[in-house]
């Protein structure tokens, strides 16, 4: 596993920073308090730390020594200094030093850990630089690999959009606002007609000096923007910013779209994620079946056992549906308390009601003792088949089905021939 270096002769700062890292993440910290003893863990040790947060003064480096170390390794490094200038801090931006932190106050340790965790989280982030200026394309691969971002380049918005296409994991782009073929506006366009703010976050560049351009960019889905030439430190803080509020739309959405009991998707889901896979089945001409489940004995289970217990048993079934499903198309959500509901692809109509069976067997087989009592699981299945023009109508046929279903007992599977109903109103 990666490791953490902390260098510094200062105990306190030392245990203190430790402490809030180890807390924090789950990646091992060592300390070194001098440079000769950081030299001798990383030349005994090559390749096994994954970033360094030096002091600028230690008793044998009085001149940041470490830092240059640590830089020439590869390493990212999070300085830490107890005094500010002007002076050092020109010579720390000068070092492409992933950040400095102020040791002022108590509150340095948690601005130390923000920072440690956005490095870690930019190791795992795509940028794309789009600027048609090779000067400019390169100041910013500099200064995003020095935050360790993957980092992607193209030439004019055209180049760009295609290298968006060819890699879609892009997290993040930086877009100069001028550009031949297709500009910065253009490409923010064709981008967020498909793509949302909670997908990837787009940042405009401009040297413009026409002050109507910045509402024309926000207004069209950019998340910032970014007048040329610009600070540094300030244009580093927005990109942590705008990639902050993108996980925390993610983070929301994802909420949303999850049953807290479970885990399971939700009916917002379902419907958000179904209505793609049903525009789709239209317009490739390909058969979906929606099928509603019911977790049989649901209401004894919770009754006799709790909500807990009636849960788990939701989610040990809805797992056994998950992995006898195999296209990426095909989903399961919990649309109610003892209902799930999945969307499938399939090609015959016996296929698929046998599909079915061999799950209902599987469920069954997952059957287990609670409390020396023998709990059997069984499920009912009512399944729409016939292809509707939209998602709610192939769910409310399935669940006209599935009344009919709970008239006849457990363990029954009904399409809507079965059901005697028809399948399109």
């Amino acid at each position: 596993m990666k490791r953490i270096l902390i260098i510094d002769d200062n105990l306190t700062v030392v245990k203190n920073v430790s402490k809030k890292l180890s807390d924090s993440t789950d990646i091992p910290v060592d300390t070194a308090a001098s440079f000769k003893e950081a030299k001798e863990i990383l030349e005994k040790s090559p390749g096994e730390y994954i970033m360094a947060i030096a002091g600028v003064v230690l008793p044998d480096a009085m001149n940041a020594e470490a830092v240059d170390y640590c830089l020439e390794l590869g390493l990212p490094v999070i300085v830490l200094t107890a005094s500010y200038d002007e002076e050092i801090r020109e010579g720390l931006i000068s070092k492409n030093v992933v950040d400095y932190i102020i040791e002022r106050d108590q509150g340095y340790a948690e601005e130390l850990v923000i920072s440690v965790r956005r490095i870690l989280r930019n190791m795992h982030h795509k940028v794309l630089i789009v600027d048609d200026s090779s000067f400019h394309r390169k100041f910013l691969d500099r200064l995003m690999k020095s935050q360790q971002f993957i980092v992607l380049e193209a030439e004019d918005g055209a180049q760009g959009l295609q290298v968006y296409q060819e890699n879609p994991d892009i997290n993040l782009i930086i877009a100069d606002y001028d550009m031949p073929k297709m500009d910065g506006f253009q490409l923010l366009n064709e981008i967020r007609a498909k793509h949302g703010k909670d997908e990837v976050t787009i940042i405009i560049l401009s040297g413009e000096s026409n002050e109507d351009i910045v509402p024309k960019i926000l207004k069209h889905g950019a998340n910032d923007y970014v007048k040329k030439p610009f600070n540094r430190e300030e244009f580093l803080c927005r990109i942590n910013m705008n990639l902050d509020n993108m996980e925390m739309l993610h983070r929301l959405k994802s909420v949303a779209y999850f049953d807290l009991d479970t885990g399971l998707f939700n009916r917002s889901y379902l419907y958000e994620l179904g209505h793609v896979v049903h525009s789709n089945a239209q317009r490739n001409k390909f058969n979906i079946a929606v099928t509603v489940v019911q977790v049989d004995d649901y209401e004894e289970f919770t009754n006799t056992y709790g909500a807990d217990f009636a849960n788990n048993v939701v989610k040990i079934i809805a797992n056994v549906y998950d992995q006898s499903l195999k296209r990426r198309s095909d989903m399961i959500a919990r649309y109610s308390a003892q209902l799930l509901c999945v969307v499938t692809e399939y090609h015959d109509e016996k296929e698929l009601v046998t599909f079915y069976e061999n799950i209902r067997e599987k469920v069954l087989q997952r059957s287990f003792k609670y409390k020396s009592k023998e709990i059997k699981l069984s499920v009912s299945m009512a399944i729409s088949c016939q292809m509707d023009n939209s998602l709610e109508k192939m769910v409310n046929k399935a669940m006209n089905i599935m009344d009919v279903v709970k008239t006849k007992g457990k363990g029954i599977i009904m399409t809507a021939l079965d059901a005697g109903l028809k399948e399109k109103d």
